[in-house]
Parts: structure tokens; sequence; C-alpha cells
């Protein structure tokens, strides 16, 4: 969007001891051009240099504000970003960034929701808001409102944030990118559904951090334009996990990409055919099955989310992921993975491999197998050693083993296979990589 500037005569050409001054010599909209891809700080301190950059900075519509200087002083930030707005002349604003680490106090939370309201009413396009308030209750969240104009979303921080869930809120939203903090139903259940043109959604939702949590908790993403869903739900670690259930309902019939990564064991309901080439499943992490008593139930709705995404031609399976899969595996119920070209999986000591026999019957087409040994912590360093071999054979890395038993799967017949072996030390720093065709 062209910055609203009052046009003045091409200045004089400048001569310094180098040679010709370029930059004063180009046009006031190329060099608030070349002043947005600042911080807004920095793009008001040039107004020092001369004259003529006296009043450049209040024509540029992108806003880049961050604390990080007013650390010790939230207030002076305040400040700060009052003075900017009121002196910005721009008619509308492309871009409004906020990084605001230290708003510990309703004040600058009230002068936070103040600028929201201010660019909302100046048809902001794109705004991203990272607002802490470092675990102190404010009482006070962000506040958005609807806006016509806003194509890109992004709200995270620590804070909370009220969104409107009403139809028509955000008609042209294309990418929303949302950090929620024990969110209502109301809001699961229905924002994410309304939102006609979304085409990326980042949730990332936190329970356990209010006083109560228990029941059942709702998300439904239903969009017809969604091509990238990541959908993150964390539970904190001294909350009684095992009173909640979660249901997520997805419907995007044109998705390409969707990563999961889930605390807990959610129950997934994949509506339509899912056509995601690329698929992330980390399930679990939090949930020790025996120790907590969770049911065989519970870590078959890993099986039923698996199958769901069946269609995938990239898959890769966390740890805690493959442990669900080999505590609820019954044999022959694995899905075929028909189109799966590429599949990455990550074990643990001897813990996975006889999982990955079984997965690799089941995708009689891949063509690259990458398996990474996330080793604990305090685990001796082991050499690595890969022997393959034909049927019956047995593949080994160092100490473990990893047993074949009857005929060699269809996929490792191939002469075009790429087979894959890391070692994942404790700072997930890749100590050695093998890598073997056949």
């Amino acid at each position: 969007m062209k910055p609203n500037i009052p046009r003045r005569p091409p200045p004089q050409r400048r001569r310094t001891n180098g040679g010709e001054d370029r930059l004063s010599n180009l046009p006031d909209e190329i060099l608030c051009h070349i002043l947005s891809f600042l911080p807004t700080k920095n793009a008001v301190g040039t107004s020092i240099l001369s004259s003529r950059y006296l009043s450049l900075w209040s024509c540029i519509p992108v806003l880049d504000f961050h604390d990080q200087p007013h650390l010790h002083s939230p207030q002076k930030f305040v400040e700060f970003v009052n003075k900017v707005l009121a002196g910005n002349k721009s008619p509308s604003i492309d871009t409004f960034k906020l990084s605001f680490e230290n708003c510990t106090d309703l004040e600058p939370i009230s002068s936070v929701n103040r600028w929201i309201e201010a660019v909302i009413k100046r048809s902001v396009v794109k705004m991203e808001l990272s607002v802490f308030a470092n675990h102190v209750d404010t009482g006070l969240p962000l506040k958005l409102l609807p806006c016509e104009s806003l194509q890109v979303l992004k709200v995270g921080g620590d804070n909370g944030a009220v969104i409107p869930v009403s139809a028509n809120s955000f008609p042209n939203l294309r990418v929303l990118s949302v950090c929620l903090s024990d969110p209502d139903n109301k809001v699961t259940k229905n924002l994410f559904t309304r939102l006609p043109k979304l085409e990326e959604l980042t949730v990332e939702a936190w329970y356990g951090k209010g006083d109560e949590c228990f029941g059942q908790f709702w998300f439904k993403f239903v969009a017809p334009d969604l091509k990238k869903l990541h959908f993150v739900l964390r539970v904190m670690d001294d909350s009684p996990y095992y009173d909640l259930d979660f249901k997520i309902v997805i419907d995007a019939p044109r998705l390409e990409y969707l990563c999961i990564e889930d605390d807990y064991y959610g129950d997934y309901l994949v509506k339509n055919k899912l056509l995601a080439t690329e698929v992330k499943v980390h399930v679990g992490e939090k949930c020790e099955l025996l120790c907590f008593g969770h049911t065989y139930a519970s870590a078959d709705r890993a099986f039923q989310l698996l199958s769901r995404v069946a269609t995938a031609k990239s898959l890769s399976l966390s740890y805690e992921t493959m442990r669900a899969l080999m505590f609820a595996h019954r044999d022959n119920n694995l899905p075929t993975f028909h189109f799966l070209t590429k599949l990455e999986v990550f074990v643990r000591d001897d813990r996975g491999w006889h999982l990955l026999s079984y997965l690799l019957e089941c995708a009689p087409n891949l063509g690259c197998l990458v398996v990474i040994n996330k080793g604990n912590s305090e685990e001796r360093d082991v050499n690595q050693e890969f022997y393959w071999g034909k049927d019956g054979d047995s593949y080994l890395q160092g100490d473990f083993c990893w047993s074949i038993v009857g005929t060699s799967p269809t996929c490792l017949l191939l002469r075009k296979n790429k087979i894959e072996i890391r070692r994942l030390e404790k700072k997930e720093e890749l100590n050695k990589e093998d890598k073997y065709k056949t």
C-alpha cells in the first residue's frame, strides 16, 4: 500500500567525497519503502539525518515495535508507541507488529488494546502480536475486534486473547496463528469454522493454567481452502490431564500439510478424504500409559488417527507416537499406505524396531526410510553399524537389533530405496549420520 506523501520538488543532487549521494536523490516513496524494513524505533531515528528525513517516518504504513530497549521501563515504551501512532499520517496501516515482553501491569495491557483498536480502524492488513505478562495474572486479555481488511493475524505470548467468533468477523483472513490458554469450547468450536478464506492455520492451546481443568474440550477445523494445519495441544506438567478428553474435528478437503503435536491422546475425526502430502504425528508425550493407568482405548486413538492419514506421501512418527502404537498394536490392523514414499520414525533403545517391520509391510511403494534413534541422556556412546540382508536376516545398529521375521517387506526389495539412520544425543544434536542405498 502506497504511503500518503505530499509531493515535493525533486531534491538537488548532492555529492560527497566518495561521489554522488544516490540515496538522497531517491523519491520519497522509495525512501519510505526502504525505511519500512527497519524497526520503527530505527525508522524514527533517521529523522536526525537531515531535514528531508524529519517527517518521512510518519508516512510509513509499516509499524514494528519491540520493547527490548525499554525492558526495565514499560511506561517509556508505551509512551513511545503512543507518540508514533499519534504522529503517523498514513491513512491505512499495512503491517502492525508488536513484541511486548514485559507487559505485567494493567495500564500497559490497556494501552495495547487501544493500539489494536487504532490500527483496526485504519484497515490493517497484517497484525502480529507477542505480549508476555510473565505469568502474572493481569485479568485483562488482549481484545481483538472484527476486521474486514485483516489477512494475516498472529497472536502469541502468555497473556491470553479474546477473539471474536461471530460470522464475518474476519472474512478475508488467509493466515492465522494463535496461542490460547484454557480456551472455552465456544471459541474452539466456532472460531476455526468461520474463516472462509483461511489457507494456513497454527493453533497452540494450553490447558491447566487455570484453577480447574477437566471435562471434554472440542476443536473444530472446518475450512474449504485450508492448505496447512499445525495443531499443538499442551497440558501443564502439574495438571490432572487424565480427567481431560479432547475431540478434534478436521474438515479440510484441500489440506496439503498436517502437523499434530498432542501431549494427550485426542480423539481425531477427519472428515472427507484427506489428501495431505506431508503428515507429522507427535502424540502422548505427557502420558505414560502404564504408569497412569491409561486404557487400551486411549492408545488406540493413535491407531485411529494413523488410519485417517493413510493417504499421505510423507509421514513422520515421533517416539511417543510409536510407543502408543506398540501398546495398542494388534496384528494386521495397520492401514495400507499406498501413496507413502517417505517414512520417518523415532525409536529409543530397542523399542520401536518391532513395529517398524509392520509399518514397512504396509508401505509397498516406500522409497525413503529415515530412522532416528533417541538414546537416553546417560546412554554410553555406541558404534553405529547397520547390516543389510535378505529374508530373515537381522538389521543392527550398535547394541540394538532389528529382526524381520519371514520375508522382507516388498518396499525393501526395490532397487532405489534410501535408508538413513541417525543418532540423537541428549541435546538433540546429530552425533553421527549414516546413509545407505540399496
